[in-house]
């Protein structure tokens, strides 16, 4: 499952995901993850430069994570902000809580971010999310996501897509044996907004 919504104006922008995934092999689950993303942005005085907040909450059932919610401002700034065009990068601090199999945790983190957009003909796109964060206070515990595709609408608000999305843990879980967590989809979108 794969939603997006994103809303653009002159003053601000919202970009929201909800992105989830199960899965089985040989009667073990290997896949059990839900994702929900938002980041409100403020456009103060010009197109480029922006304000914000970022907000997250996860589940994962492979790392036993119940829950991590994630929520902080961010700053950032458009180097290409055309409807057909896009390019950002942005950074900012979030406060995280956690509860988890080894128990709950709350810690401050920084995390980077960039994003790529561009319309390759009028019923298709690539896009590119990248972000890093890492805990305040111990630097080796880090997370990672990039998410890369090719998304071509065939009706309205549906579209077909591809999607190669890498979730990096450099802390890893009690049961799991990697670092990255590589998945290819392809299925398809609806978008919202």
């Amino acid at each position: 499952m794969d939603l997006k919504g994103d809303r653009y104006s002159p003053k601000n922008d919202w970009i929201n995901s909800l992105y989830g995934e199960y899965g089985e092999t040989d009667k073990e689950r290997t896949e059990g993850k839900i994702r929900g993303q938002s980041d409100y942005r403020y456009k103060p005085g010009g197109k480029s430069f922006f304000v914000g907040a970022f907000g997250e909450a996860l589940n994962d059932a492979v790392k036993q994570i119940r829950f991590r919610g994630k929520i902080g401002p961010n700053v950032g700034y458009y180097f290409i902000n055309k409807d057909h065009h896009k390019m950002d990068a942005s950074a900012g601090i979030n406060y995280v809580y956690e509860r988890s199999a080894a128990g709950e945790r709350d810690y401050g983190e920084w995390r980077l971010a960039g994003n790529y957009f561009i319309k390759l003909s009028e019923k298709s796109e690539y896009y590119l999310n990248v972000e890093y964060s890492a805990n305040l206070e111990d630097y080796t515990d880090s997370l990672g996501l990039l998410v890369t595709g090719v998304k071509s609408q065939i009706k309205d608000n549906f579209s077909i897509y591809i999607e190669l999305r890498d979730e990096y843990d450099n802390v890893l879980d009690a049961g799991v044996e990697e670092y990255n967590d590589v998945t290819i989809t392809a299925g398809l979108a609806y978008d919202f907004m």
